[in-house]
């Protein structure tokens, strides 16, 4: 295969290069420790150890010879296997670990050159997979590549997110198909530095990617309507880097758009910025249009100079703006300018992860073919201020249907506030659909727990906490805190899009004090009581002692607790105002 290169470590001065079963064991020289991927069932390994026979080894202080087997018995326990080695050239020994991991092994190195942001460096590219979903279905794949820091704010983070991109010896892109995802050259390498859990986005996408599909997927029945992936470890210039998941990207690819043929058809655009039409419904009308970025906006294809296709953005755009388009306009033509079960969709996935930082941007827009139908549809990216959390990390008090999800999108704004072709009552239908499948509390559950199983039986997550320990929680607390969040959340989805009851979280006061006319409660209480009023962050929003019923108004579009307190009783009521 052109670009296929074999595999050299680096190694310091007392280093041995160790091979098991004739491939060479990944090896962070810093800390003189092996790493060796095995399949995630095993409970033993054997293998069949080779180095040079001018040096020696020693397994947990077991020599082992050149070409001799060796059962390492306890690879499923996170054991660390100590190694003794002697270097035949500088007579010295050197005291090993040995790890091993069920997660695949990528390692990455460019011999000494800084990997920066604007232009790719030379690396070279080894990936170990013992399940062997790799090509002609090895274990191991070697390839010359060229590598890059990727992402905005990503690029700030300590632990850096990177682009790989497989080349041939001239340094032109090649494809592979690597751990059975879709063949290509250009690969992800996410750091999830900001996600506690290490799984946000994967969760999310994942989550996505198993209820929805690209509208035109009878046409392209190939097409993903998101990314696939998978968590690898990082070997990056001999030193361990972590836990990573290794992705495929959001392109015309991915989405099987119609290719550029002397005319414009398949389009993607990728929001970068909340400043948009599709936030505050304002935008530059003078910005050049002949570049690949416009009002916040990235070509992603056809993704040339003076050939982005910004025209059909600005009409969709502008279409979906109140300040270029009536009610009446917008209720007429919207089939003809978006696919509404996508928008459904996408209404539902962002209110039910809670993704704080996509309802205007880290979204793709996207058209199948211009030339036949204009009907935008969205692919959702980088979803990792979800499940509880905001953007840099910190917790986030926020929940379903509140004034930034979906509300400051003003497509989806529009559509639910005037009941565009019976928005509602689809949004209900379907959730209906969805809330006893993929998006049920049972299924959310089971998906964060075997990323966590994964996380516990592999190793991985201990040594990422142990490398990057400031935005790295406990697994076992920052998971509860994940289920817990979306349980509370899934009851607020059945309450703002179903109608049905929040409950009660103390019943010392009996349920029927309190009663909810759309925006009004009316308490029932006859005798003197004190009622605070709060919103989900714990912000203070009314409190006064009062004697004999009382009725009070709240603004829309939020979810509040009411907490009524009498004597040494007390209820606390959740109400949504939608």
């Amino acid at each position: 295969m052109a670009g296929c290169i074999l595999h050299t470590l680096a190694q310091t001065s007392t280093d041995i290069q160790l091979k098991f079963n004739q491939i060479i064991c990944a090896q962070d020289t810093l800390s003189h420790t092996y790493y060796c991927s095995v399949a995630p069932e095993s409970t033993q390994f054997i293998a069949k150890v080779d180095y040079n026979q001018e040096d020696s080894l020693f397994i947990e202080n077991t020599y082992c010879a050149p070409g001799s087997s060796f059962n390492f018995a306890a690879v499923n326990s996170k054991k660390q296997y100590s190694l003794r080695t002697y270097n035949s050239k500088t007579s010295s020994y050197q005291q090993h670990n040995l790890i091993f991991t069920t997660l695949p092994l990528i390692c990455l190195d460019t011999h000494g050159s800084d990997i920066i942001k604007d232009e790719r460096t030379p690396c070279q590219f080894t990936i170990y997979d013992p399940l062997c979903r790799l090509p002609e279905q090895l274990p191991v794949f070697n390839h010359l590549s060229g590598i890059k820091v990727r992402g905005a704010s990503a690029s700030t983070y300590p632990k850096k997110a990177y682009s790989v991109e497989l080349q041939d010896e001239s340094g032109e892109e090649t494809d592979a198909s690597l751990l059975n995802l879709r063949e290509d050259g250009d690969w992800i390498l996410d750091a999830m530095y900001i996600d506690h859990a290490r799984m946000r986005n994967r969760l999310c996408t994942d989550i996505w990617n198993s209820f929805n599909s690209v509208p035109h997927k009878e046409k392209e029945p190939e097409a993903i309507n998101g990314t696939r992936g998978y968590f690898v470890e990082v070997i990056l210039n001999q030193k361990y880097n972590g836990l990573y998941c290794f992705t495929e990207k959001v392109d015309r690819k991915q989405l099987k758009l119609k290719k550029y043929d002397d005319n414009y058809r398949g389009l993607s655009y990728k929001a970068n910025t909340w400043n948009t039409l599709l936030g505050d419904g304002q935008y530059d009308a003078d910005a050049p249009q002949n570049g690949l970025e416009w009002n916040g906006y990235e070509s992603e294809y056809p993704g040339e100079e003076n050939m982005a296709g910004w025209e059909y953005l600005k009409d969709f755009l502008e279409f979906c703006s109140p300040r270029y388009t009536s009610n009446s306009s917008f209720a007429e033509n919207i089939t003809r300018h978006v696919d509404l079960e996508n928008i459904i969709d996408y209404t539902l996935f962002i209110n039910a992860v809670y993704a704080l930082d996509n309802a205007i941007k880290n979204m793709y827009l996207s058209v199948y073919n211009i030339q036949k139908d204009s009907c935008f549809f969205i692919t959702p990216w980088d979803l990792d201020a979800t499940f509880g959390r905001s953007y840099e990390g910190s917790v986030a008090n926020l929940y379903a249907f509140d004034e930034a999800i979906p509300f400051s999108n003003v497509l989806i704004r529009r559509l639910y506030e005037n009941n565009v072709k019976q928005f509602q009552t689809r949004l209900q239908e379907r959730w209906k659909e969805l809330r006893s499948s993929h998006l049920s509390v049972d299924s959310v559950t089971l998906r964060i727990n075997q990323y966590k199983q994964l996380f516990e039986t592999s190793g991985a997550f201990e040594r990422e906490k142990a490398l990057w320990p400031e935005k790295c929680s406990d697994i076992d607390t920052e998971t509860a805190f994940m289920i817990n969040w979306y349980a509370k959340n899934f009851d607020i989805m059945n309450h703002v899009i179903l109608g049905e009851p929040l409950g009660i979280q103390s019943t010392e006061l009996q349920p029927s004090v309190i009663q909810q006319y759309g925006r009004n409660i009316k308490i029932l209480l006859a005798t003197s009581y004190t009622i605070s009023i709060t919103d989900t962050t714990g912000r203070l929003l009314h409190q006064e002692h009062h004697t004999g019923p009382l009725t009070l108004t709240l603004p829309e579009h939020k979810i509040y607790l009411i907490r009524l307190q009498q004597d040494n009783q007390q209820a606390v009521y959740k109400i949504g105002t939608f």
